[in-house]
């Protein structure tokens, strides 16, 4: 595999299809159902495989934008803390009867 051939040779041998669905994560069962199948029972498993990697997309998709979310959130909070006005001191109480300022 390269960056510009992200699946490899594409070359339609069993290895290349082995390999590839293994990469894909399909069961070691199911792979040796399909490469030894007749058309009807292949195309019913890679439908299968599929659904199962349209649905993991779909986990990543959600997982990525929870992240962005976090990470957006996050920096929002941080710049509102460091955008935000100055605390101002309160002000300074008058000395009490005994010379003594309340609170200290």
């Amino acid at each position: 595999m390269s960056a510009r051939d992200p699946i490899g040779s594409t070359d339609g041998s069993l290895a290349w299809v082995v390999g590839t669905l293994r990469r894909q994560a399909m069961p070691p069962e199911e792979i040796r159902v399909v490469v030894s199948a007749d058309a009807a029972t292949v195309r019913r498993y890679l439908e299968l495989h599929r659904e199962r990697l349209e649905e993991w997309l779909a986990d990543e998709r959600r997982a990525l934008a929870l992240i962005e979310r976090s990470l957006v959130g996050i920096s929002g909070r941080r710049a509102w803390r460091t955008a935000r006005a100055p605390r101002r001191r309160r002000p300074a109480m008058p000395p009490t009867p005994t010379g003594r300022t309340p609170g200290r």
